[in-house]
């Protein structure tokens, strides 16, 4: 791959750390980061749930059914994509730091339940809102 130098565009400099940042993520395969193996958190609580910090999560371990995840503040044009590998049901959180933001209308302190062998992709079309959209 190669590695660029800043240069001007005409109205201003490109950086160039962040175009070879954003270049090494694509090339691996579509730029989305993943986190392979997660253990949802005993006892399912909002506050306490596990915060997702990718874009696609693989939710390895699921204790007992309502074991839970957050995503994160929903802030408008993000995409997380929630995979229950686990044979236990599991909850996701709108996010663990804020009860404004709702998963398909319904308040951030209603958990939305992923069934087991369940893939979830969570889109944020504005502020403070995601929408699911569930595999079959």
């Amino acid at each position: 791959m190669a590695v660029f130098t800043s240069f001007d565009v005409g109205v201003g400099t490109i950086d160039k750390s962040a175009v070879n940042t954003a270049l090494t993520g694509l090339s691996g395969g579509g730029g989305r980061s993943t986190t392979n193996t997660i253990t949802a958190h005993a006892g399912g609580l909002q506050a306490s749930a596990v915060a997702l910090t990718t874009s696609i999560n693989n939710v390895t371990v699921v204790g007992t059914a309502g074991d839970s995840v957050a995503l994160p503040s929903a802030t408008g044009g993000q995409v997380i994509y929630v995979v229950n590998s686990s044979a236990t049901s599991m909850n996701v959180f709108s996010s663990n730091s804020s009860t404004a933001d709702t998963i398909n209308g319904t308040a951030g302190t209603t958990a939305f339940a992923i069934a087991a062998g369940v893939a979830v992709a969570f889109i944020s079309p504005a502020s403070g809102v995601w929408r699911a959209m569930v595999s079959a």
